[in-house]
């Protein structure tokens, strides 16, 4: 049996790694026969008029769609994730959220006084899983937060199946852009902002040449980029295909954030049969360690100097650890994972409005 599906992307752009999820989880479910609605804009909402149009907006949609699930994305201060977790809650449709909320993004508020207030905020929000089914959880820190208040599963985000890009492709994409056999290390990174940590990683970069001189570092993602070191080169933001040809002719990806509420960039290099060395601040990092990796101290540029070199040098461990990663990969973060386990857990979900189930939720959700 199928079920029809409302997903809500609330308060996600249009290329951030959580819209990315929601394509990959429409798109799947999609082509297993659900009918599936994508609500929202997946916009902020300042204007009175806008937040009242969205609320409509969202209400029409779980009338059109009784029964349905309703599958909640993103955690972020955003009117249509409350009007969508409220909405579907009053009307007893079943309900998952994917809140993509890791205890470690305090980091990030704690640098900034204008940013301080998010720390009431992040103490507020796990209390909104009371409303819902299910939370489904991206990494187990984030589960050990939110099982206090519902029942948690594990949702992470996936890559889609693809092949280890030959050896010949990868070497053909460093000659192309002039690294040749020089020992690579790739960064990437969807913008220039100071939770990126592109800063740390050019000046972990720069230790490293003392260590190695002739590496190279490759930034993908940002455009003109700011102060890049000696032995650095930038492609912007290349195609799906060049980003894999990136990941697998690199010999090491870095992950320099402050934080990362889980980091598609690390299963996306696995899946490349690469390793990765990952501050302390990306949420995959205990997963980096199972692998036999190791994180780095968010900020710490001889450790992370130090880490690259291990990697640059020791090629058997290298190779190791990012053939472990794939097998990883092919275990817990690809799509078809996901979705068998996405569909096993709508399908013990309630059955929708009306039922003695949806009441009872709502009772001890009020």
């Amino acid at each position: 049996m199928t079920r029809p599906v409302v997903i809500v992307p609330g308060g996600i752009g249009g290329t951030g790694g959580l819209s990315i999820d929601v394509r990959n989880l429409a798109d799947g479910l999609a082509a297993r026969g659900h009918t599936v609605v994508v609500a929202g804009t997946g916009g902020e909402c300042g204007s009175l008029a806008a937040r009242f149009g969205l609320q409509t907006g969202i209400r029409r949609v779980l009338r059109d769609h009784p029964g349905a699930v309703v599958h909640v994305f993103g955690s972020m201060p955003s009117y249509l994730t409350a009007a969508a977790l409220t909405g579907a809650r009053r009307r007893g449709h079943p309900l998952v959220w994917t809140p993509m909320f890791h205890p470690l993004r305090t980091r990030v508020w704690r640098r900034s006084l204008r940013l301080r207030p998010m720390l009431v905020f992040d103490r507020l929000v796990p209390r909104a899983a009371r409303l819902v089914d299910i939370v489904g959880a991206a990494t187990d820190a984030e589960a050990a937060v939110f099982a206090k208040h519902a029942r948690v599963e594990m949702l992470p985000p996936v890559v889609a199946p693809a092949a280890v890009v030959p050896e010949a492709e990868a070497r053909a994409f460093r000659e192309a852009v002039g690294v040749g056999s020089s020992p690579l290390v790739v960064v990437v990174a969807s913008r220039d902002e100071p939770r990126k940590g592109l800063a740390f990683a050019a000046a972990s970069f720069e230790r490293l040449r003392l260590k190695e001189p002739t590496a190279r570092l490759l930034l993908l993602g940002v455009s003109d980029p700011a102060g890049l070191p000696a032995g650095a080169l930038s492609l912007g933001r290349v195609s799906d295909a060049d980003l894999r040809r990136a990941f697998r002719a690199a010999d090491v990806v870095f992950v320099p954030s402050l934080f990362e509420a889980f980091s598609r960039v690390v299963i996306e290099s696995w899946q490349q049969d690469t390793p990765v060395v990952v501050s302390d601040g990306v949420a995959l990092a205990p997963v980096v360690e199972q692998v036999g990796g190791n994180a780095v101290p968010y900020g710490d540029t001889q450790a992370a100097a130090t880490e690259l070199a291990r990697l640059l040098r020791n090629r058997a461990a290298a190779w190791a650890e990012g053939r472990a990663g794939r097998r990883l990969v092919e275990e817990r973060y690809v799509l078809d994972v996901l979705l068998d386990r996405t569909e096993e857990i709508y399908e013990r979900l309630p059955g929708g409005p009306g039922t003695r189930a949806s009441t009872n939720r709502m009772a001890r959700a009020a």
